[in-house]
């Protein structure tokens, strides 16, 4: 059976991937308001094709193993022991129907060998005339087979002594005169008879058995069924929201719209559905321009914001929902806030009003304990040590401008430029003073060339911009083209600093990184040596840009998807121009040894757009209006920050 193969146009059952790209392609010719049939049908194949796919990948699905049903016992019984007036199988011929009916020989079981034991000559015309009827023993009937004429008038005669044959006493029973002549009691038959019974009470119990048997298996059966057609429903179920999500998407529903369905039965049935979750990962990625009101209320709605289930964390990532977001999130669900809502205003007011009066008086006494004439953080002696030592070191008059900051120190001329400085365990002083003047010094930089500029720090929490902290790094963001002088002056700058007088008492620890978003193609540090800035401006004109265009091509995904998993390479040429557009070039190649040309990416200039060529439509040249005719997609780049939102153009 082809389906759902043959409408997605694969050549059969295929991984995630390939029926993902089969289902795009065929969207663009299936639009669900102009033939809602042919849109339903192609979206009933793609979910059963995905969820074929996952099931291969996760391994096969356990199978139910029918159970064994032995035949009824009352059949199995008369073919093997027929009533009187029946006439009775040979033994090959019972032995031959076992084979063909495959029965169980219960008899056979019971006596462990199979085999009857042999008996005499003189017995075996008794069995013949009279056997044991198991139909009636298993019904409970436990009557004894008529004998023939001539042992009936024996058993009338005299009543055999079961205590006198247990004991295995052999004497006979005593006869008046007269009678007939004394005869030996016939000892085979009564063990016979007794290990008949034995029998028969073991098949009334294996009948039992049987029938609880039957009971298990039966009720079995009916939890078989009700969870085939409860995961029926399920499915269904999951169809039914899956396809009102595409609806939604299609007919470009207002936000109230999407907040109803996520508020119904049809979404609250399929929430924790596995199915329904994974098909929500792949409508999150196949549109990563839904709105970010509609991603916030499926975040709110799955309440993620108090906390995740492992099964839904690749889902809460692709919501792309910001921590300041969550935040907001938690605290409108948090229980304090609606117990807040519901006090009367009186009370709110009453609350607030205490809490209020409470800091304000502890505080007070906590200032009065400790910046007091015995405060333990009364101003000492040390601050004016450190003030001759800050003059000396660095010939400028300084000042102690806040009395709460006591390591706070600012130059007499310009109080905003806050610095700290202490004493160190050996009595030496410890200032972040140099790093501080090169701060000021490159925001002053950046905002003469108007380039972004971004503080980081060593620490754990990076910068974090407190009262005289400084960062340890700084990342100017730069445009892909056009600011090569701005490096050059950043070069002449950096080594100006070194010639100050506030360099050399102690000389400040910085980075500085040439970055676009994540990304820097230059790092210069000041105590591993000098900015060279001619050759940060040769990588910066003739190498960053091919390479981010092969980051691009790589990260985003569109490489291996135009050219496979494994099956290419790519290669920085450089720069091209199309219709006096300078674009930056990639190519795709084939691997060693081949290395022949599959395909060729394109970076527009500003970075936000990535042109895909087929080698064949490349190589016969290509206008400027082909490559914004192409198939578009919207990637979302690791490692790009701002620019992570690249739109991909493919022309074949």
């Amino acid at each position: 059976m082809n389906w759902p193969w043959n409408v997605l146009e694969l050549p059969g059952p295929s991984e995630l991937p390939e029926i993902r790209r089969a289902y795009a392609q065929k969207l663009k010719a299936v639009h669900p308001e102009e033939d809602p049939e042919g849109f339903q049908q192609l979206h009933d194949a793609y979910q059963q094709a995905c969820r074929i796919a996952r099931q291969k990948k996760r391994g096969p699905a356990p199978q139910i193993l029918e159970v064994f049903k032995p035949p009824p016992l009352e059949k199995a019984d008369r073919d093997k022991f027929p009533r009187d007036g029946e006439k009775k199988k040979s033994q090959p011929e019972k032995e031959s129907d076992k084979e063909e009916d495959g029965d169980w020989d219960y008899d056979e079981l019971l006596r462990g060998d199979g085999k009857k034991q042999s008996q005499p000559e003189e017995e075996s015309d008794k069995e013949e005339d009279g056997d044991w009827d198991y139909d009636e023993l298993l019904r409970g009937d436990e009557k004894k087979q008529s004998q023939p004429e001539e042992e009936s008038d024996e058993e009338e005669d005299g009543d055999w002594d079961y205590d006198e044959l247990l004991r295995g006493d052999e004497k006979k029973r005593s006869q008046p005169e007269g009678a007939r002549p004394e005869k030996d009691w016939d000892y085979e038959r009564l063990f016979a008879e007794g290990e008949e019974e034995a029998r028969a009470a073991q098949r009334r119990k294996i009948e039992e058995l049987r029938k609880k048997n039957r009971a298990r298996i039966a009720a079995q059966e009916k939890e078989q069924r009700r969870r085939a057609e409860d995961d029926e429903e399920a499915w269904a179920a999951v169809m039914a929201a899956t396809h009102a999500l595409e609806l939604l998407l299609s007919c470009n529903a207002p936000l109230p719209q999407w907040r109803s369905f996520l508020q119904s039965p049809v979404f609250w049935n399929v929430k924790a559905n596995l199915d329904f979750i994974f098909a929500l990962e792949d409508f999150l990625e196949q549109n990563p321009d839904l709105p970010l009101a509609v991603r916030r209320a499926v975040f709110e709605a799955y309440g993620f914001a108090n906390s995740v289930p492992p099964e839904c964390r690749r889902l809460s990532r692709l919501l792309h929902v910001s921590r300041k977001e969550r935040r907001k999130l938690r605290w409108k669900n948090s229980r304090f806030r609606k117990e807040w809502k519901s006090w009367p205003v009186k009370r709110r007011f009453a609350s607030v009003f205490g809490v209020v009066f409470l800091l304000v008086m502890s505080g007070l006494a906590l200032m009065d304990l400790l910046f007091g004439p015995e405060g333990a953080f009364r101003r000492t002696p040390w601050q004016e040590t450190m003030r001759a030592r800050l003059e000396e070191d660095y010939h400028r008059t300084f000042v102690h401008p806040y009395e709460d900051g006591e390591f706070i120190f600012a130059p007499e001329d310009d109080p905003d430029l806050l610095f700290f400085a202490y004493e160190d365990d050996d009595g030496g002083c410890q200032t972040n003073y140099p790093e501080r003047m090169v701060m000021e010094q490159m925001e002053l930089f950046a905002e003469k060339y108007g380039l972004p500029l971004e503080l980081d720090s060593a620490g754990e929490q990076g910068y974090q911009g407190q009262l005289g902290e400084t960062p340890g790094a700084y990342y100017l963001q730069m445009p892909l083209t056009g600011k090569s002088d701005a490096i050059q002056e950043l070069g002449e700058l950096l080594e100006a600093m070194k010639g100050k007088q506030w360099y050399w008492p102690r000389t400040p620890d910085f980075e500085v990184f040439l970055a676009y978003g994540d990304l820097h193609f230059y790092q210069f540090r000041s105590t591993e040596g000098d900015f060279d800035a001619d050759y940060a401006q040769v990588l910066y004109e003739t190498k960053f840009g091919p390479e981010l265009c092969r980051y691009i091509a790589e990260e985003s995904g569109i490489a291996a998807d135009i050219l496979g998993e494994d099956n290419y390479v790519l290669l920085e040429r450089g720069t091209i121009t199309v219709d006096g557009v300078s674009l930056f070039w990639c190519s795709g190649m084939s691997r060693p040894p081949d290395s022949t040309p599959l395909n060729h990416f394109l970076l527009s200039a500003d970075g936000k757009q990535l042109f895909s060529v087929s080698n064949e439509t490349f190589a016969a040249g290509v206008h400027l209006s082909q490559l914004y005719q192409g198939v578009r997609w919207i990637r979302i780049v690791p490692g790009l920050g701002d620019h992570a939102s690249v739109a991909v153009y493919h022309t074949p």
